[in-house]
Formats: C-alpha cells, sequence, structure tokens
C-alpha cells in the first residue's frame, strides 16, 4: 500500500502527546462491539483509535497475532506492512496504509499474505520490502515484491542456525543462535553483513572466541 506519510528515518517524534498520562486504575469498560475487518473502534476508556485488523472469514477463520513478543519486530521500515503469525507458527505479511487507516486492500475482506518459511522472521529496519529469516543453515533475504529469496551466509563450521533471524541496528548485522540446542541452551551466535555477506561473525561464548 501506498502512503503519503513520512517515513520513521525522515519523520520528527512529536514532543507532546494529547494521551492521557495518568496512573491511576481504570474501571473495566464493557467490550465495544465489533465490526467487520478494517473497521476501527475508539478505545471507551481512553479514546485511542483501534483497527480490527483480521476477522472471521480471514484465512478460513485462523486466529492471528502480530507478534508473540514485545521485542520483536511488528511493523516495517516504513509502517506500510504488518507481521502476522498464524495458529500454527506459520508466517504472514499484510499491507497497511497509515494514511486511510486500513490494510490490505481496504476492503472488509483483505487478504494476507502467506510466507513459506513460517513466523520466525524480522522486517528490516531501513527497507520496507525486505525480511529476514533462516533457510534451513542459512541466514537469508526475502522480498515481498518480487518473492525472490537470497541465502546470504552460513557457519563455515557447518553448524546450524537456530530459532530465528534477529536484525541489529539498521541492518548492519543480521544474527541467529547457531550450533545445537534449543531455546536457552544455545551458546553460539551467527552474524552476517546483510550489505556485504562476506562479512560474517561467528561468537562461541563458552570458548570465548
Amino acid at each position: 500500500a501506498s502512503s503519503a506519510a513520512a517515513s520513521p528515518q525522515s519523520a520528527t517524534s512529536p514532543s507532546t502527546y494529547s494521551a492521557y498520562t495518568g496512573t491511576d486504575p481504570k474501571p473495566l469498560p464493557p467490550p465495544p462491539a465489533l465490526g467487520p475487518a478494517n473497521t476501527a473502534i475508539a478505545d471507551p476508556t481512553f479514546g485511542t483509535k483501534i483497527l480490527r485488523v483480521t476477522d472471521e472469514n480471514t484465512q478460513s477463520g485462523q486466529s492471528f497475532i502480530s507478534i508473540d513478543a514485545g521485542f520483536f519486530r511488528a511493523w516495517n521500515a516504513d509502517s506500510t506492512a504488518i507481521k502476522l503469525t498464524g495458529p500454527h507458527g506459520d508466517g504472514y505479511w499484510l499491507e497497511f496504509d497509515p494514511s486511510t487507516f486500513k490494510v490490505g486492500d481496504g476492503s472488509s475482506q483483505p487478504v494476507v499474505h502467506p510466507l513459506p518459511f513460517g513466523a520466525r522472521w524480522e522486517w528490516s529496519t531501513i527497507d520496507p520490502h525486505v525480511i529476514y529469516y533462516l533457510n534451513g543453515n542459512q541466514i537469508a533475504r526475502y522480498n515481498t515484491v518480487t518473492g525472490v529469496s537470497t541465502n546470504l551466509a552460513a557457519p563455515s563450521n557447518g553448524d546450524p542456525v537456530g530459532y530465528m533471524a534477529v536484525v541489529v541496528g539498521r541492518d548492519y548485522w543480521v544474527c541467529a543462535a547457531a550450533g545445537p540446542g534449543i531455546q536457552d541452551t544455545w551458546t553460539k551466535i551467527f552474524c552476517v553483513n546483510p550489505s556485504s555477506p562476506s562479512l560474517t561473525k561467528f561468537i562461541d561464548t563458552v570458548n570465548k572466541t
């Protein structure tokens, strides 16, 4: 989707906000009536505008969340697309138009875009059309416009990469856990510079190398 809004790289953050700044608890209001996808409601307590992105008609009624943890990137580089995760760990993305505050084609049945590599991926911080993900033993790049995937690099010692690709800074590095292991047991990190894939780092925390 196109947007006349400034990109995060050129926009200036406001110094003041009209939102409520108190810390006192508020009573739980009755739930507002929800319309179909691409309709908005106002938060009954704070007045915040909330967009319904998916509904019972989306992808045969599947349930979606944006991301599964607060430290992952839900929005692409210029806030014109969002990440969605399906109920089986499957990955999707969906256009967002900040000028109209609508997703997809703006209709009541926006179509999500499935990805062939699941939900453990992350948006580029500088290119709104680029996704980084793990492709077997490789850290890879995917372009949402062309649908083309490109392998960037893999550990030279043959170690597998695991969990998910994580973008560091303005795409300075893309990193992943490496070596055998599961969550909370990995001891190695492999990183690649996506602009110059020949530049890599392999960090072994146990052996301090």
